[in-house]
């Protein structure tokens, strides 16, 4: 990737590094193959990696922006640091253990672009491993419980752009400008739940957050910085903001819940199902 002078960017990527520099190094590769020569900038977050990455990043003959955290500040405040540099009108949040494919970015500019009132737009995301779906949007349990739409599922949903409640920060985009007015992502959580909580933000404001299905990656799932040891307090903290109350919507929940087994029907829970059925039929 070379510099480009003569035109301002028309996306600024975001990445925070840690650790993992083997999966960097495919992301990155895998980032400016597919980029094409659309004018863009790209912000690497280094958050006090303790393998080769900060050598890695100094020897990286490329126009790329390098920041460096001192000590180790987690997934919201890199990407917020990350987010207040940016020069350009659309920002990216991408994770380093992506592996992005040709056509991703294009469809999900066409969706921001789409309404006034647009608010983050993710994608489809497919475990790396396996194939098989892993992220289409995310809805809530009764109890408040966070679950990724269609995942397990063998096919990926339609390549249309749907609503959805929310989508994870592991790849999505929006206008800086939102992203900044609405304060970033709340550094309160630490490397979870900041994705979830931001889209909740928005919504409270009247925006309206989108998967585009014509956009799909592939996702390393659970390989993203040390999550468990700050898993169960996120969560605590999440639900004492938002509430099962305020997050559980019946009939989103009752389609989400159809549609992700619907091709694997043994793994339906009997009460579930039923219940999901009554819920829609009572729709009709």
């Amino acid at each position: 990737m070379t510099a480009r002078e003569t035109a301002p960017p028309t996306i600024s990527i975001v990445t925070s590094l840690f650790n993992q520099l083997d999966r960097t190094k495919v992301f990155l590769d895998s980032l400016e193959e597919t980029l094409g020569e659309l004018p863009c900038e790209v912000i690497l977050v280094d958050d006090a990696s303790t393998d080769d990455t900060p050598e890695f990043l100094e020897e990286i003959n490329r126009s790329w922006r390098v920041l460096t955290n001192s000590k180790n500040r987690g997934f919201a405040f890199s990407n917020n640091l990350g987010a207040k540099t940016a020069q350009s009108e659309v920002i990216a949040f991408l994770n380093n253990d992506l592996i992005l494919r040709p056509g991703w970015l294009q469809p999900m500019l066409d969706c921001l672009q789409a309404g006034e009132k647009v608010g983050c737009v993710g994608n489809v995301q497919l475990d790396a491993s396996s194939g098989k779906v892993d992220h289409a949007g995310i809805y809530f349990e009764s109890d408040g419980s966070v679950r990724h739409a269609r995942k397990g599922c063998r096919y990926p949903p339609s390549n249309s752009n749907f609503p959805v409640r929310a989508v994870t920060g592991a790849c999505f985009i929006m206008y800086r400008e939102l992203f900044i007015a609405e304060g970033g992502f709340d550094e309160g959580f630490v490397n979870g739940f900041e994705d979830i909580d931001l889209c909740l933000r928005l919504a409270e404001k009247g925006y309206q957050h989108f998967v585009s299905g014509s956009s799909c990656v592939l996702h390393h799932v659970g390989s993203a910085r040390g999550r468990n040891p700050s898993n169960d307090s996120n969560e605590r903290r999440f639900r004492d903001k938002w509430g099962s109350e305020r997050l559980f919507r019946p009939e989103e929940w009752a389609k989400a819940y159809l549609s992700r087994f619907a091709g694997r029907p043994w793994r339906f829970h009997p009460t579930k199902a039923l219940k999901a059925i009554f819920c829609l039929a009572r729709l009709v």
